[in-house]
């Protein structure tokens, strides 16, 4: 992976995942922050940490999704387990667009989508 396609990746993005054809409205998501492949996030009940690599348009990588709120919270894929992997593929609709679909185990697919909220700003080296 090139370090300018990883760049282009970094920044805040809004996530949502719902399962296929479900609008928008009917999705569950939350904020990640991405940095030099490393992504970190969450929402009031999950939190996600993992990596991710862009290679051209295609965006990939796998994040573990811990609980840390209502123990009766169920994902859209119907989940209460307090912890999982979750693997992804993306494709870059613009610059500050991806969609694409996760896979939480076999058989158990949604799809997803991110929209970048805010760019990371520079870091001031001393």
């Amino acid at each position: 992976m090139a370090p300018t396609e990883m760049a282009e990746i970094d920044g805040i993005w809004i996530v949502k995942a719902g399962v296929f054809g479900a609008p928008d409205a009917q999705t569950q998501g939350g904020a990640i922050a991405i940095e030099n492949g490393r992504i970190v996030g969450g929402d009031n009940v999950l939190a996600y940490i993992g990596e991710c690599q862009v290679i051209g348009t295609e965006l990939t990588g796998s994040l573990h999704v811990i609980r840390h709120g209502d123990p009766e919270y169920a994902t859209f894929f119907g989940s209460k387990d307090d912890e999982y992997k979750v693997d992804f593929v993306g494709e870059r609709l613009s610059r500050d667009y991806y969609e694409g679909r996760l896979k939480v185990r076999p058989g158990v697919e949604g799809r997803m989508f991110m929209r970048r909220l805010l760019d990371l700003p520079a870091r001031k080296l001393s």
